[in-house]
């Protein structure tokens, strides 16, 4: 058998070395936290949503807040015409900055293809999504960003 001795020293050095690791994780961990902030439940973007039953749906996010939009699919127990069972539902959303009057009209024409946010064109067999993070700053190229205190519409 071999008996390590440390120091009081040492020992002190050791635990220092703990105590930093275990601080440095706990910073990274509160700064996770903070970076992503509220992820909402994931919306079914469907006509037969009791969500968009009522008059106007909306969602009060904060900048870094993730909401996941999810194509119709036979999972989703929602009631709907047994004729369209087996259709695919061509469902598609846009994202129509701060215009008003588009969203009251249902109009995305003036919608890049940048801003369409999910395209549904597949049978309801299968399960395609778009998780959507509200950031405020453009990381690369391309991605959308939001601007605190605005108002911002999707549309199908």
């Amino acid at each position: 058998e071999k008996i390590i001795k440390k120091t009081t020293k040492e020992m002190i050095e050791q635990l220092q070395r703990h105590v930093f690791c275990w601080c440095l994780f706990m910073a990274c961990y509160l700064h996770h936290n903070a970076v992503i902030g509220k992820v909402f439940p994931s919306i079914i973007w469907s006509p037969y949503n009791p969500l968009f039953s009522c008059e106007e749906p909306t969602l009060n996010v904060r900048v870094d807040d993730i909401v996941k939009f999810i194509c119709p699919y036979y999972d989703v127990g929602f009631v709907q015409p047994e004729d369209s069972l087996d259709k695919p539902l061509y469902e598609n959303m846009y994202l129509v900055k701060e215009d008003r009057n588009a969203f009251d009209q249902c109009d995305a024409s003036g919608s890049g293809s940048d801003e369409q946010i999910l395209k549904c064109d597949q049978l309801p067999s299968s399960a395609n999504s778009n998780r959507l993070r509200f950031i405020k700053t453009q990381t690369f190229p391309g991605q959308m960003y939001y601007e605190e205190g605005k108002s911002y519409y999707f549309i199908d």
